[in-house]
């Protein structure tokens, strides 16, 4: 007897956790199109990054409603937040900027009466508020597509750098994958094993 023969199942072993590795590599190698035994080969993903990066804006801008935005932005909740940064600002208008610029009048301005201004002012922009961002948001949304915006951003991310979170965030999986084939290869070396033996 031919003990080479019980060989094959490890060979088998091997080759499918071979398979497994390649098929994992092939994702993202080569990142340019080769060509090799009269075939082109090139990463499943530099190959279709195009159309992968046009879908996952669309994904992403799916998410996006511009009414919601537009209504969430618009809440006084907004303008509360912004309150004491705009309060900053009309200080320094009213005690520096127009004294700057109109030092007459700013001559019979004291700090009562800048309070007061304050107080007008800043109750003017808080009615104003949700109308101006609302135009905004709206505007905002007529000027960009979002989905190009998306994808463009995606786009910029280079492939080596995905490549790295997956193979960080999938290292595991690779492995099993890899186990897998090993698995499934020494059956079918076992099953060619038993096949030789019968004849």
């Amino acid at each position: 007897m031919n003990y080479w023969l019980f060989s094959i199942p490890l060979l088998s072993a091997f080759a499918g956790w071979v398979t497994i590795r390649i098929a994992i590599w092939l994702i993202f190698h080569p990142l340019h199109p080769k060509k090799l035994l009269g075939l082109q080969w090139h990463g499943a993903f530099p190959a279709h990054r195009e159309k992968i990066v046009k879908e996952a804006g669309v994904f992403a801008a799916s998410l996006f409603d511009p009414a919601e935005f537009k209504q969430q932005i618009s809440q006084s909740a907004g303008f509360d937040e912004m309150r004491p940064l705009i309060e900053e600002h009309m200080d320094h208008f009213l005690k520096h900027k127009l004294q700057e610029q109109m030092p007459m009048i700013a001559m019979f301005i004291g700090d009562k009466t800048i309070a007061q201004l304050k107080t007008i002012f800043i109750q003017e922009i808080e009615l104003l508020f949700p109308e101006v961002i609302g135009k905004f948001a709206g505007s905002m949304g007529e000027r960009q597509n979002i989905t190009e915006l998306i994808s463009k951003k995606i786009d910029a991310v280079p492939t080596e750098k995905i490549e790295g979170a997956f193979s960080a965030h999938f290292a595991s999986a690779a492995k099993k994958a890899g186990l897998l084939g090993m698995i499934i290869g020494s059956i079918i070396g076992l099953i060619q094993l038993l096949i030789i033996l019968l004849l």
